[in-house]
């Protein structure tokens, strides 16, 4: 009888898992590799034909709308700092003492000399919201 029980439980449960939605799999997905909070400290390399540099930074993040880029190294660029806000985004210079809230016109440019843009920063992109799920 506990037998019969048991395999009548797990069907039930197997079932539950096969009838979920794609998108939903893959959302869940997401959410647990994305995260709650994030807190990363990474080194970019930026490799061109006629010069090399190295950029240090720690990134904190809450989600996909808020994160705080801090650049630890080199010293000259020690201290800057970037915020994102939803679809809104800042940069921290020390070395003027001043916030810069970017405007839509250099969303296109650079970030710190890569190839990596402001506006990838501002829309990453997102499994769950780039395809449709089947």
């Amino acid at each position: 009888m506990k037998k019969v029980f048991l395999l009548f439980i797990f069907s039930i449960a197997g079932c539950a898992i096969f009838s979920q939605d794609a998108a939903d799999i893959v959302k869940k997905a997401d959410d647990l590799m994305q995260g709650v909070t994030s807190q990363s400290e990474m080194e970019m390399t930026i490799i061109r034909p006629t010069w090399q540099r190295s950029i240090t930074f720690k990134n904190w993040g809450k989600g996909r709308e808020h994160s705080m880029t801090l650049i630890t190294a080199p010293p000259k660029e020690s201290g800057q700092s970037f915020l994102k806000l939803k679809n809104d985004m800042w940069s921290w210079n020390p070395t003027i003492n001043r916030m810069i809230k970017f405007p839509p016109s250099m969303m296109s440019q650079g970030w710190m000399g890569s190839d990596y843009t402001n506006d990838d920063i501002l829309k990453e992109s997102s499994l769950v919201l780039d395809y449709n799920h089947k």
